[in-house]
């Protein structure tokens, strides 16, 4: 188990045990219904803020050179109901 996926277990699982008042297991969460997995999802996503995920700073630099090309009329853009047509 890596270092990421060791910390974001225990991160959920510290969330889960002060949210629902006792401690569960990673194969207990693993067989919860989907139902009740898309629930504890929501619950883990409510309760992230802006100071919680920072984003590094390349992925700024991405989006302002993505959206200059944009503005100076670099990329084709096509509406929601064409990409749907294409599919």
């Amino acid at each position: 188990m890596g270092l990421i996926e060791f910390v974001m277990k225990y991160v959920i699982l510290n969330i889960i045990s002060r949210c629902k008042g006792f401690f569960m297991s990673l194969n207990d969460i693993y067989n919860l219904p989907a139902s009740e997995k898309l629930h504890l999802i929501e619950q883990l996503w409510d309760r992230l803020d802006d100071t919680d995920v920072v984003s590094p700073d390349w992925h700024k630099e991405v989006l302002d050179e993505r959206r200059k090309r944009y503005e100076n009329g670099e990329v084709k853009t096509i509406s929601l109901e064409e990409f749907k047509k294409q599919r």
